[in-house]
């Protein structure tokens, strides 16, 4: 090759080069100016060759040291600068600053020149800094936002962190969330489906469902999830919206509205049906009066039970349909669990044991005790009718303020949605010919009146436990 074709060649890499390539001498002067110099810095070639770059591209604030370094190099050889890539400040022609990525390496050859080249970076520059921008901005939405948010790294959904909304809705630690899948912590009563798409990082978009906390409760939530480019796999951002008060409003409304319309019903119903339930009792005790044939005695007597269920069943309505008047009184709450496993007999059976746990003080409240004596009964006849083996537990606590009567099983659990229906009037879980649905019903009615709860905690195959909280002393109503 010819030293012109080289010198031809030269020039087509130095014309055609992304980079500014810029050539010193060891005066600092200028000495070549590729074009991608001239289109970042804006200068023609011949305006800037033989000038230096003090008095051209390099900013005023950097003038001083550009020559201090140049003559100590040219003293001692020493250039620290020499080989590495640097990001200083560049000076265009119109007099703006930019940043540049820039790195200088000596030519061979006496006296020494340099070639520097140099990047505009002005635009990663400003990526750089509207990331940061949008950074700053999430972490500020997501550690302030009162809707509960969490990162979780795909491909595993492992969460890497999880604001204190979050944190406070399921009720853990954040050292019990980080590192865990949402398997691990058990968060989920969902679909198989749904929970695929959380594992695939597919977008969810405003679905109710409903998790399950720390401590076993179950919350309503609306959940949407994005996929976001963080980490080597891309994150999983979650947000979950807290539906469980409006829920419990929604349904606390539509029962009182059953309520209502149940209450019209059950006056009607009484009404026409007390007349001729009064005229079969007085028709049935005159016949058995009329009779001495024992079968009919027999049959009479098994008519007039039948109306008795009838009308048993006729004060359970009116009792849901408005509160049932209590007459509190000072009462040891043992004696009423005393009383109450009394008249478990009939439904004990074998296999299960009735267990009481009862504290030697006394535990006293103003209560109404017929009444809660009613609340006990139920409870512990539905525990004993539900467990197959095992035990039936009936206790008593002091709580301070309030007290509790607590009834637990061995029995099969129950799902969170049989649970949610519990206390609705004709919901049942057992047999036709066992009950009504009235009962848990009527209870919460009756604990209501005092002022009291009724909570319950249970999973399939795990057991129940019923738990009625008292105040010592009821508000008035």
């Amino acid at each position: 090759m010819t030293l012109r074709q080289s010198e031809a060649r030269r020039a087509a890499i130095l014309d055609t080069a992304l980079d500014s390539v810029i050539a010193m001498d060891h005066e600092g002067r200028i000495v070549d100016f590729n074009p991608a110099a001239e289109r970042t810095f804006g200068y023609r070639r011949d305006e800037v060759i033989g000038r230096t770059l003090a008095e051209t591209i390099i900013p005023p604030s950097l003038r001083d040291s550009h020559r201090r370094g140049l003559a100590r190099y040219l003293e001692t050889g020493e250039g620290p600068i020499l080989g590495r890539r640097i990001e200083l400040t560049g000076l265009r022609k119109d007099g703006s600053e930019f940043p540049v990525e820039l790195a200088i390496t000596r030519i061979a050859g006496e006296p020494p020149a340099f070639v520097g080249f140099a990047r505009d970076i002005s635009s990663q520059k400003e990526m750089e800094t509207g990331r940061r921008e949008w950074e700053e901005r999430f972490q500020k939405s997501f550690y302030g936002s009162p809707v509960a948010m969490a990162l979780s790294a795909l491909p595993e959904n492992r969460f890497i962190d999880a604001n204190d909304s979050f944190l406070r809705l399921f009720e853990y630690t954040r050292e019990e969330v980080i590192g865990h899948t949402s398997i691990e912590l058990s968060f989920w009563q969902t679909p198989a489906v749904l929970l695929q798409k959380v594992r695939s990082g597919e977008p969810i978009r405003n679905v109710e469902l409903t998790l399950r906390t720390k401590t076993g409760q179950t919350r309503h939530v609306m959940i949407s999830t994005e996929t976001l480019p963080l980490g080597p796999h891309g994150a999983v951002l979650s947000a979950a919206v807290d539906l469980t008060e409006k829920k419990d409003q929604e349904r606390r409304l539509i029962e009182t509205e059953r309520l209502t319309a149940m209450g019209r019903l059950t006056g009607y119903v009484a009404h026409e049906i007390n007349t001729p339930l009064t005229n079969i009792s007085l028709l049935a005790a005159t016949a058995a009066k009329r009779t001495r044939d024992p079968e009919m005695v027999s049959r009479l007597e098994k008519i007039n039970a039948q109306r008795r269920i009838i009308a048993s069943i006729l004060q359970d309505l009116a009792g849901l349909t408005r509160p049932p008047a209590i007459e509190p009184v000072e009462t040891d709450l043992r004696a009423i669990v005393n009383a109450s496993l009394e008249q478990m007999e009939p439904y004990l059976h074998e296999g299960v044991a009735l267990r009481k746990e009862v504290v030697g003080d006394p535990i006293v409240a103003d209560v109404d005790p017929r009444r809660i004596q009613q609340v006990l009964v139920n409870l512990t006849k539905n525990a004993l009718q539900a467990t197959s083996n095992g035990a039936v537990t009936v206790g008593v606590e002091d709580r301070g303020d309030t007290v509790a009567l607590v009834v637990s099983d061995t029995g099969p659990g129950m799902p969170p949605e049989v649970i949610e229906k519990l206390f609705q009037p004709f919901f049942t879980t057992k047999p036709k010919e066992q009950g009504t649905g009235l009962g848990l019903a009527f209870a919460k009615s009756v604990v209501s009146a005092h002022g009291g709860t009724i909570e319950v905690a249970s999973q399939v195959g795990q057991g129940s436990i019923f738990t009625v909280v008292l105040p010592k002393i009821p508000s008035p109503p």
